[in-house]
């Protein structure tokens, strides 16, 4: 996906069969985010907002936050910034 002309973010999920617990409707997925930067100069996140859709496009995730994983990270000019998320879902797919 690309925000402007010079943002662009790669996701990718995973299903976690180990960590889930279908019986009570856990589905545990590792979420792999990168920003990257291909300005000359350099960003500052300061918000998230994502969210996870069932088929129906209803909401059955939702973060927003001031800050990423406790910072406002800085993605210096022609680099990237990786993040790790583990989240809960009630569906084993979305």
């Amino acid at each position: 996906m690309t925000i402007n002309d010079s943002l662009t973010i790669d996701f990718s999920a995973e299903y976690l069969p180990t960590q889930s617990i279908p019986m009570l409707q856990r589905y545990a997925f590792i979420c792999r985010l990168t920003l990257k930067n291909g300005d000359s100069q350099t960003w500052k996140i300061l918000t998230q907002h994502w969210q996870a859709q069932d088929l129906q496009q209803n909401v059955i995730y939702e973060k927003q936050t001031d800050d990423i994983a406790g910072q406002q990270p800085i993605i210096a000019e022609h680099s990237c910034f990786h993040l790790l998320i583990a989240i809960h879902l009630p569906l084993p797919m979305a």
